[in-house]
């Protein structure tokens, strides 16, 4: 399967254009679409050869005792040789970790997120908007069969999760915002349409929050039918993250600045400027960490009381994607290295390998056990690794 070209600038807006580049060597490697979804088969691990099947193998990789093959719930592949057997699914031998992939045969999953035991995620579709091939799923948590929340969707894109709805954008030159209830149990509604590259999504108690024509938009959830706000102009395209009273994102270009809006008002604060194609941000009480595409490829803290006080808390990485955080660590994807890491919140640390030898991880999410990810891949899975199983 063909690798896609480095993103340097707009990452979430050029993923429309890398993912005809994915396509393009599809190859033998065909997705599974509508019933056939490959459920908690089997672990994922280095990147081999295309050896074992979907059917069998999921998003796989390197077996414990032998060669190497793709579909890694076989343990001989054509391309990869005898594989031996697989070690368990989601947990650390010594210090590698083998994820397990919970959901594989997917075309292009791209965001995740998690949600009272739930796991929710976009599936692009192989055809990246010329056909309705989208899907926004869900599986629990505690294992079992995924279930579709809404299908025949045009490049869903972010998703959040709250008041017993998915909302989620779809990113297109007349995209729109949309919800759903959880469990599938109405057809999608519309809730803003010509949003031109909507991408970004947050929600608070009350509101819903989005980047799309440029600009930052808000929406009470409590008034679906209500006429989006713009509250921020000029806010390009970002994702978003949520601080008390503040909306927060970084625009992607190459070079940006962070910000921070008053929800109430729409009144900016600039944050950290400069900074290289910003993409992944989360934020907690008192921080914001983001990710640094480009050149840099970097992941940054910024001190929310003192902004002034923000510094790089790791380097050298290999395309930086999506970022989560707990108490104690934050966590990213590597979309172009195919790695996951994290790296302690708050002093100095070394970053840690979650997972190597990924299929272009993007999206990651957490729960109270696991870390959660997507392989943003034709023949793409959504991958989990117990975070139990990594050293404290």
């Amino acid at each position: 399967m063909a690798r896609t070209p480095r993103r340097i600038a707009a990452p979430r807006v050029a993923r429309v254009l890398i993912a005809a580049s994915i396509a393009s060597g599809v190859g033998a490697c065909s997705s599974l679409i509508g019933a056939d979804f490959d459920v908690a088969l089997a672990p994922s691990g280095s990147a081999g050869g295309h050896g074992g099947s979907v059917a069998t193998g999921g998003a796989g990789g390197t077996s414990a005792a032998g060669g190497s093959g793709h579909g890694g719930g076989a343990t001989t592949g054509p391309d990869g040789g005898a594989g031996g057997s697989p070690p368990d699914a989601g947990a650390c031998d010594g210090a590698a970790c083998v994820p397990e992939v919970v959901v594989g045969g997917l075309a292009l999953p791209w965001a995740v997120t998690t949600s009272g035991g739930w796991v929710y995620f976009t599936v692009s579709g192989a055809s990246r908007g010329a056909a309705t091939d989208g899907y926004v799923m869900r599986v629990p948590g505690a294992g079992g069969a995924p279930q579709v929340v809404a299908k025949d969707l045009r490049i869903p894109n972010q998703l959040v999760v709250g008041g017993g709805w998915v909302y989620w954008t779809s990113t297109l030159a007349s995209g729109g915002v949309y919800r759903a209830p959880v469990d599938g149990s109405a057809s999608p509604t519309l809730l803003a349409a010509d949003q031109q590259n909507a991408i970004g999504i947050a929600l608070d108690d009350t509101t819903l929050y989005w980047t799309a024509q440029g600009s930052l938009w808000s929406l009470p959830v409590a008034t679906p039918a209500a006429a989006p706000f713009k509250l921020v102009d000029g806010a390009g395209s970002a994702l978003l993250a949520l601080n008390g009273a503040s909306v927060l994102w970084g625009d992607a270009a190459p070079s940006s600045t962070l910000k921070a809006a008053r929800k109430s008002d729409g009144v900016v604060t600039d944050l950290v400027g400069g900074i290289e194609s910003p993409n992944g941000i989360v934020a907690t009480d008192d921080f914001a960490f983001f990710t640094s595409m480009g050149s840099t490829n970097r992941i940054g803290r910024i001190d929310l009381k003192n902004p002034a006080q923000w510094a790089w808390i790791a380097a050298g990485q290999s395309g930086p994607s999506a970022i989560a955080v707990d108490q104690g660590y934050v966590y990213w994807t590597n979309f172009d290295g195919g790695t996951v890491l994290r790296v302690l919140a708050l002093g100095a640390g070394v970053p840690e390998v979650v997972a190597v030898g990924q299929d272009h991880p993007d999206g990651i999410a957490l729960d109270a056990d696991y870390v959660y990810w997507t392989n943003f891949a034709q023949n793409g899975a959504l991958v989990r690794l117990r975070r139990s199983a990594l050293a404290k």
